[in-house]
């Protein structure tokens, strides 16, 4: 069984590796800094990264006690598609179409029990 911190890990370095290689500008200027995450005192993880301070590609968040939070991706330092977000216990409660930091597309929310409650269309933030 493949350990979820090896996967992440790979995906982390896999947005890393394609944003400098499909930047415009030279590489050697770039400011690349990763997040890591730790939970429990003992367990570190990536979260994301960061380039010339603005976020780009997947970021995970976790609770704290290590459960996903919500999962985003940045362009340029805005959302851009979809965000899932989590419950305490790990089961999906929202996701939502996101473009240029503001919701636009579909939206779903769903009990804890992970049944939709809600569906609708946003534009710029407004249902």
């Amino acid at each position: 069984m493949v350990n979820l911190k090896v996967i992440i890990n790979i995906i982390l370095i896999f947005n890393l590796v394609c944003f400098i290689l499909g930047s415009c500008t030279d590489s050697k200027t770039q400011k690349v800094k990763v997040y890591y995450t730790t939970f429990e005192k003992k367990y570190t993880i990536p979260q994301g990264i960061e380039v010339n301070g603005l976020k780009q590609g997947l970021w995970i968040n976790y609770n704290s006690i290590g459960f996903l939070q919500n999962i985003e991706t940045y362009v340029d330092g805005l959302v851009q598609g979809e965000t899932v977000t989590y419950n305490e216990h790990g089961i999906i409660v929202q996701k939502a179409e996101v473009h240029q930091g503001k919701f636009r597309g579909k939206f779903e929310c769903y009990s804890d029990k992970g049944v939709q409650t809600i569906k609708g269309i946003y534009f710029d933030n407004k249902k």
